[in-house]
């Protein structure tokens, strides 16, 4: 059988470009078959839901939630999904950029079937960024990618988490997240700034800060906006825009699922403390 090439998804969600990723949340219907075919571009996979099996020449590799399948650009495989709906986490990588990852481009250019450390978790921030995106959801999808390719590429960053002292171009990438946070930051620049790759920032970044750049940079935002709620009389629109965020809205949804609480209610509480 001739394979075919195979460029659509069933039921896409949402999806994202950024960088030489293609980002998406996809969802397949119960017992859904496609013939052997192909994909132009490089692919890794996380099942968030049900589950799939997907046959290689020689090989078949069964993916219950929390596993990763990677695989080259033109690899032929035939897919099945069983009697459940299912969802993935879908990053595709362009062709023409596979330079660009640095190391962790080992991670396709070979079939890859791994459970890796930490990889099921970090899929799940991506779904999370995908469904309510917001303007740090490139970096933060950027740098939750880099991580998953890199737990997959190493298996596990036990010898980074036992590190005992973080490198010092990690209090320089701080730096510039701190001195930046207001305008629209991509990881690129922190890595530029800090002198290493972005893959290998965003690896040890999570590891010793134990959370991605993109969430770093969001809670650093409501805490700055937090700071001007009580130590200023500045209206909440422009303490939106003072501390990045795209609007007042914008800041009320972000502030309220960190808090718990509206901007304006943080406000009086804080203001009605008793003399």
């Amino acid at each position: 059988m001739r394979p075919i090439e195979v460029t659509a998804r069933s039921d896409e969600a949402s999806h994202l470009a950024v960088g030489p990723f293609r980002v998406s949340i996809a969802a397949f219907e119960p017992d859904l078959r496609i013939p052997m075919h192909y994909h132009d571009w490089a692919c890794v996979s996380v099942l968030l839901a049900g589950h799939f099996e997907q046959r290689f020449r020689g090989r078949c590799c069964e993916c219950p939630p929390g596993v990763v399948l990677a695989k080259p650009p033109a690899e032929r495989h035939e897919d099945r999904w069983y009697s459940v709906w299912s969802r993935h986490l879908i990053i595709e990588i362009d062709p023409e950029r596979h330079e660009e990852l640095g190391p962790v481009r080992s991670v396709v250019e070979r079939i890859s079937h791994v459970h890796a450390a930490g990889a099921e978790s970090l899929a799940w921030a991506a779904w999370r960024e995908l469904m309510a995106p917001d303007s740090v959801t490139p970096v933060a999808i950027e740098s939750i990618v880099l991580q998953l390719l890199s737990r997959l590429q190493r298996r596990s960053d036990d010898e980074l988490s036992s590190a005992s002292v973080p490198p010092q171009w990690l209090a320089t990438a701080l730096e510039f997240v701190h001195d930046n946070y207001r305008s629209p930051i991509r990881l690129g620049d922190v890595a530029v700034a800090a002198g290493v790759s972005p893959d290998h920032l965003a690896r040890v970044f999570g590891a010793v800060k134990g959370t991605t750049i993109g969430a770093y940079l969001r809670t650093l935002r409501v805490e700055k906006a937090a700071a001007l709620l009580v130590g200023s009389s500045a209206a909440i629109a422009e303490i939106a825009y003072q501390t990045g965020f795209s609007d007042q809205s914008h800041l009320t949804r972000v502030f309220k699922r960190a808090k718990g609480v509206t901007p304006g209610r943080f406000r009086s509480t804080q203001s009605s403390d008793p003399v």
